[in-house]
């Protein structure tokens, strides 16, 4: 999505020992204009997208901006947020509707292969970032935030806002654990995984791409949430963290030791797939199968390939009537 998590794969590419990843360059139709080429080593074996140095492989992804809103300086009295879930009226609240890219759930089963492989990367670090997780040692339950680098197991919260602050990143921490029902963990932010993820299942639907390869890796850049004694906004906008340096150095470590793997046991393991032993895909089960979160399949498990709908089934009812949609 941005020119520095490209350049760090074609600039370290070639000293990994599996070649020039500008070897060939393909223009493919339906990319960004900004980056239109598909990037490949000479025998196509690999391929890019153009597209606080901690490592997360996510297993859920889920949408957190999609709720109702009030300004925090108009909310009811009673309310810890001005974020709460389409009709109702609680931030603990199941939204009564869901538009279908609320949650992702990405295959278990190969997460725990990209993490043990992504392990054994040495990942990069600086003094300056170091320094800046040094002012949250005060904050015992954010002591994770004082560590070095590492590769952990959490999920990401996608928004096309660039929050900052202790109010909405609880806000979003809440509503990670309602969506899925209590399962995800919510560690990273992002502002296009959503996006990117109902794109994989669109196709997948059409048999076009197979959900169960998809591996969603993110580094930390930034905090979310300012240490003691600094405002939510010089910590977003004044002061440097200095964390963007070596997460995008550390995408690359942690991410060419998941490419090794999977050409190393491709004939034997990742040629055929792996079949995943939880449930993979949207909110409404597109893909087939029973959701662990949301209202469950409307497919009635079965995947929206192998069944016909009516217009009337997509129809929203109430909730945005009087903003021109049938009710």
């Amino acid at each position: 999505m941005f020119a520095p998590e490209a350049e760090v794969w074609c600039k370290n590419m070639p000293a990994s020992g599996l070649g020039n990843l500008l070897a060939v360059n393909i223009s493919t139709p339906g990319l960004s204009m900004l980056f239109p080429h598909a990037h490949c080593l000479a025998d196509y074996s690999v391929c890019q997208y153009s597209t606080l140095g901690g490592v997360v492989l996510a297993r859920y992804a889920v949408q957190v901006a999609l709720q109702f809103e009030l300004d925090a300086r108009e909310m009811t009295e009673n309310f810890t947020t001005g974020d709460f879930p389409y009709g109702k009226s609680q931030s603990n609240q199941y939204a009564a509707k869901q538009y279908g890219t609320e949650v992702m759930e990405l295959i278990e089963d190969l997460r725990e292969i990209a993490y043990a492989l992504a392990s054994k990367a040495r990942l990069a670090d600086n003094a300056q970032a170091a320094q800046y997780r040094a002012r949250y040692k005060p904050l015992k339950d954010l002591a994770a935030a004082t560590m070095g680098a590492s590769v952990a197991k959490c999920d990401t919260a996608t928004s096309d806002v660039y929050c900052s602050g202790k109010l909405l990143s609880e806000s979003f921490e809440n509503i990670t654990g309602v969506c899925t029902n209590g399962m995800g963990r919510y560690c990273m932010t992002a502002q296009e995984d959503n996006a990117i993820l109902e794109v994989l299942v669109r196709m997948a639907i059409w048999r076009l791409v197979d959900f169960g390869r998809a591996i969603l890796m993110r580094s930390g850049s930034n905090f979310d949430r300012p240490p003691p004694g600094v405002s939510a906004y010089e910590h977003l906008a004044v002061l440097h963290q200095n964390g963007f340096p070596i997460a995008i150095q550390n995408l690359f470590n942690a991410g060419i030791e998941i490419v090794k793997g999977i050409l190393e046991d491709w004939d034997s393991t990742f040629g055929k797939g792996i079949k995943p032993s939880n449930y993979i895909g949207d909110v409404l089960g597109g893909l087939g199968g029973q959701p662990g979160f949301g209202p469950g399949s409307l497919t009635g498990g079965k995947g929206v390939s192998d069944r016909q709908f009516s217009c009337s089934e997509y129809v929203w009812p109430g909730v945005y009537g009087r903003r021109g949609v049938s009710q």
